[in-house]
């Protein structure tokens, strides 16, 4: 497993079809059996034979239009055949997240335009994965933005 920017999203913010200044781009915990860690060539976020989207309740929902997924900003620059990523230094919290159903631990953040209606026009930007799993347990749940850039994408 590793960090690393979906080609859709490099040619989705290329072409028009997402726009980081008007677009929602939403975060989304992803838990140890997810797929979007290896399935770099998918075209939408339901194209992931497995999203494995965090399984705690409390007071989250998860999925399309769910209060799990939060919403970032983010900024792409382009130059030479590259897209960098950038997330501005801040920090993105879960607010007492229970551990999930599963029991299992979350692996990483997928980071994707937010569809229209549905995951199939919700297109994956970047996987981000965390050093190692973390479990929920109850308390706030903090990703951290250093700020800068993320990810670089050579197209």
């Amino acid at each position: 497993m590793a960090t690393f920017a979906y080609p859709i999203g490099d040619l989705n913010m290329r072409n028009g079809t997402i726009d980081v200044d008007t677009d929602t781009i939403k975060v989304t915990l992803l838990m140890t059996n997810t797929t979007a860690d290896t399935e770099q060539d998918v075209a939408t976020v339901s194209a992931l034979a497995t999203l494995d989207e965090c399984d705690a309740g409390g007071a989250f929902t998860w999925g399309h239009g769910g209060n799990g997924r939060k919403t970032v900003t983010i900024t792409a620059t382009r130059s030479a055949g590259q897209t960098q990523i950038n997330i501005p230094a801040g920090s993105t919290t879960w607010t007492a997240l229970p551990l999930g159903a599963s029991g299992r631990s979350i692996a990483g953040v997928l980071l994707f335009s937010e569809g229209a209606a549905d995951d199939t026009t919700a297109y994956p930007i970047a996987w981000l994965e965390f050093t190692s799993p973390v479990a929920a347990n109850g308390t706030d749940f903090t990703v951290t933005w250093s700020g800068g850039e993320v990810v670089v994408a050579n197209m």
